[in-house]
């Protein structure tokens, strides 16, 4: 009977020495996996290529956006931060009005009241989100 196992012992493994275990594992399996020639001085050319920077290609057939009403794009696919979004908003206003088109940028899911503000200065009009909804409401 003394070698039977106590519930209170396979409890401490299963609360204490277990997640432990299992985070080392994934950060193992993490570190190999990892990508070593992706930096963040090389990140904007790693983006072009894997084609996450749509910019350059829209302003290229900024022609081809004359018959639509308003130009829409998610506050994510814009830039990976609000400096970026903003050169992209702004981009993309000078090439709609290099062409003499007087079109709405609409942003998607942007509602803060910092972003509004910075993003209608680099150039867009229309804004929606649901930030409103992640606050106590």
């Amino acid at each position: 009977m003394a070698s039977e196992r106590k519930p209170a012992q396979d409890l401490k493994f299963v609360r204490v020495a277990l997640p432990w275990l299992l985070a080392v594992a994934v950060f193992v399996v993490y570190a190999v996996t990892l990508n070593r020639w992706v930096s963040f001085s090389n990140l904007q050319p790693v983006a072009n290529v894997a084609g996450y920077n749509w910019i350059p290609e829209i302003i290229a057939h900024i022609h081809s956006l004359a018959g639509f009403p308003v130009i829409g794009a998610t506050e994510k696919e814009i830039g990976g931060s609000i400096f970026e979004r903003m050169k992209n908003i702004a981009l993309l206003r000078n090439a709609l009005s290099a062409v003499g088109l007087d079109t709405p940028i609409h942003i998607f899911g942007s509602l803060d009241t910092i972003t509004t503000l910075l993003y209608f200065v680099s150039g867009a009009d229309i804004f929606d989100g649901l930030t409103w909804l992640r606050y106590a409401y």
